[in-house]
């Protein structure tokens, strides 16, 4: 099997058993995995401390069950995409 090959499989498995691991945690726990240590970490801090990571914590609540999975299966295909065109060249 080719280098590259060999590497998409791996990063497309990776991306597919995070995904299939959090989903498993989500439905034992009802929530993301690390979410109630953030929000307890959050709400020991002060309000204007760390906005950012307050604002991905909120709208990720937002997402669908499948839409991380997308983007990071897209993130992955897209980078293999751009590998495969440099080393054709």
């Amino acid at each position: 099997m080719p280098p590259l090959a060999r590497r998409a499989l791996t990063a497309i498995s990776n991306v597919a058993f995070a995904a299939a691991n959090i989903d498993l945690l989500k439905t034992q726990h009802g929530i993301y995995p690390h979410e109630a240590e953030i929000s307890a970490a959050l709400a020991q801090a002060l309000e204007h401390q760390f906005p950012g990571l307050r604002g991905v914590l909120a709208s990720a609540r937002d997402d669908g069950p499948d839409d991380e999975f997308e983007f990071e299966l897209n993130l992955v295909l897209t980078g293999l995409e751009q590998a495969l065109a440099a080393s054709s060249t």
